[in-house]
């Protein structure tokens, strides 16, 4: 099959997308600012600027959804780490949203445990090879108890481990019963969202495609607008947000200049992740690895990784089916470079 870059989204992990929108607290706003702010940008601007179109497209859809029973079970005060399980287990499964016939409880919890403990060193399938077999509700407390997760976080997988198939019904049935609401959403905002995917079409981003490309040898990639600044690679599917190419790239302008020196610097500022840089020059790792070196959750290792991948100062490899983050020399050296240009 190899790599298949689609232009149109994802009407599945939209839909998901939008469902999980619809119980952001007021604050979401303020976190994506900052998240901006962290890698360099002033986030303040650059929402105001660019989020319009994310703002109505999420507002029709939380006027019109359909609400459907225990949906508050998968979506309230849901964090980033409970929202992926359900993000990959639907995406990677996406014939249960018709009917979940012949899908037995066994193999619903397998999946599940199997994303829950994933180690992200193989990137194009799951293993199940750490999967211990679960008789009862004891065995599944002895496979949670020794997670890097919260009680609470915990407890929830719990339940949903314990009767798997009847948590995915509701969660599959939500899903469908709102496509047509998201297809809808989709009408309000196709005059501005035709241009971004115009412009995703004519101005790829170099090094995102090239994150995927070494990262998967088959896939489908999706643009997306309910995600629209991030890069999620899965097992055998991609998502990529529309306004990734609008970040700040290396150019020969000195304003270019100045934007990539700022967006590397504000990583930089951040002791864990220079930390992680001089960890990265010694020798590559994978994400668990570096986690345990460093003495952070699977998931902060993410979020300090997505940012020095943003500013280019981290790249991904492929080796014997495993995949590891390295440091990105060039990306240092052009760093020095910069500031000699701006500063000597």
């Amino acid at each position: 099959m190899g790599m298949i870059m689609k232009n149109e989204l994802d009407p599945v992990f939209e839909t998901l997308g939008l469902l999980c929108s619809c119980y952001q607290s007021e604050e979401t706003r303020d976190e994506t600012i900052k998240e901006l702010n962290e890698i360099g940008i002033d986030g303040e601007a650059f929402y105001q600027k660019h989020f319009k179109i994310l703002e109505r497209y999420e507002k029709y859809f939380k006027d019109h959804y359909v609400k459907t029973e225990n949906e508050e079970f998968f979506f309230k005060d849901k964090d980033q780490e409970w929202i992926l399980i359900l993000i990959v287990s639907v995406t990677e499964n996406k014939e249960w949203i018709q009917s979940l016939d012949g899908v037995t409880d066994k193999e619903l919890r397998d999946t599940l445990m199997s994303i829950i403990i994933d180690d992200g060193v193989n990137s194009e399938e799951l293993s199940r090879q750490k999967i211990p077999c679960i008789k009862n509700e004891l065995d599944i407390i002895e496979f949670l108890e020794p997670l890097d997760m919260d009680e609470g976080k915990k407890w929830h997988l719990l339940k949903f481990l314990h009767r798997p198939r009847f948590w995915m019904e509701y969660l599959m049935e939500a899903i469908r019963k709102n496509i047509p609401v998201y297809e809808k959403a989709l009408a309000s905002v196709e005059k501005p969202l035709q241009t971004l995917l115009e412009r995703y079409a004519a101005h790829k981003v170099e090094r995102f495609d090239r994150l995927f490309t070494s990262f998967l040898s088959q896939a489908v990639v999706y643009p997306t607008l309910v995600a629209p600044a991030i890069q999620l690679i899965l097992y055998s599917h991609g998502y990529q947000g529309l306004f990734l190419e609008l970040l700040p790239r290396r150019g020969k302008s000195t304003d270019a200049a100045k934007d990539a020196v700022i967006m590397k610097l504000k990583a930089l500022s951040d002791r864990s992740k220079l930390d992680i840089l001089c960890i990265l020059k010694e020798s590559k790792k994978y994400n668990l690895e570096l986690a345990g070196t460093m003495k952070l959750s699977a998931s902060t290792m993410s979020h300090h990784m997505n940012v020095l991948f943003s500013c280019g100062l981290v790249n991904i490899e492929k080796k014997n089916g495993k995949v590891y983050y390295c440091l990105e020399e060039d990306a240092v050296m052009d760093l020095i470079g910069d500031l000699k240009q701006l500063l000597l």
